[in-house]
């Protein structure tokens, strides 16, 4: 499957969305744009689901289930809003909305809260400037989860593992393309230990590969994200890796 021309399709949508808000730099609001983009926004209590999308006097309304967690109203928001106009970006693709499984019609609505919350250009000249700190490219984008984040991340480095790991156990665990690699290797699991006893940031390098894990930690619950990539190259290691605590 080639996602380019759906790709660009979908970073022109979001850079029209992104003129509308009148806004040149993250965070993007989700909630704000839907409004703005004339669909209706209210909370059921009752659904099942995070979100979910139907017309109301003719016209278009996304219903959140309350969260007390924002970056997931707004990822569940910038999903609807790429479920309500894919058909603009079949458009651009000269595809036919009708046509699409379902399946992929879940997928193109992820790509687009995940070119939404992090827009392709500003995302990539913030990792120029940022590299691989995930903790301040959270305080940048904060929309987005670190999870997103992390994920946003192997687009353009399709080469890093990225596992999230919450209480001690693998949660997922995907490189860039589309590849589900083994389980956690010696080296891995010893440098997430470090970082879940620590609270702090870890990077070692071991058998040709850097690991580098962050600590997600909150009162009751420790997540870990591993990145995990090839050895010291000049694309990789050009940004420095800052232990100080967040």
């Amino acid at each position: 499957m080639c996602w380019e021309p759906w790709d660009q399709a979908i970073d022109e949508l979001c850079g029209e969305i992104l003129m509308r808000l009148a806004t040149d730099e993250p965070p993007v609001d989700a909630l704000h744009a839907v409004r703005l983009l004339g669909c209706e926004l209210a909370y059921d209590q009752s659904q099942m689901g995070r979100a979910r999308q139907k017309m109301i006097e003719g016209q278009p309304a996304v219903l959140l289930k309350p969260d007390d967690r924002p970056e997931r109203l707004q990822w569940a928001t910038a999903h609807e809003i790429g479920e309500i106009f894919a058909w603009q970006i079949c458009e651009r693709t000269n595809a036919s909305l009708e046509e699409l499984p379902e399946a992929f019609r879940e997928q193109l609505a992820n790509r687009f809260a995940s070119r939404l919350l992090l827009p392709t250009d500003w995302f990539r000249a913030d990792l120029r400037i940022m590299g691989r700190d995930l903790f301040l490219l959270k305080e940048r984008y904060r929309t987005a989860s670190h999870e997103l984040i992390s994920r946003r991340l192997q687009d353009f480095h399709p080469e890093i593992i990225v596992t999230v790991i919450d209480q001690q156990e693998v949660s997922s665990r995907k490189n860039g393309f589309s590849r589900h690699p083994g389980g956690l290797m010696p080296a891995e699991r010893e440098a997430v230990r470090e970082c879940h006893q620590s609270s702090r940031p870890f990077n070692t390098e071991s058998g040709g590969l850097r690991m580098e894990v962050w600590p997600i930690h909150e009162p009751g619950w420790k997540r870990e994200i591993l990145f995990t990539l090839p050895g010291v190259t000049e694309e990789l290691s050009e940004y420095e890796f800052d232990h100080s605590p967040r």
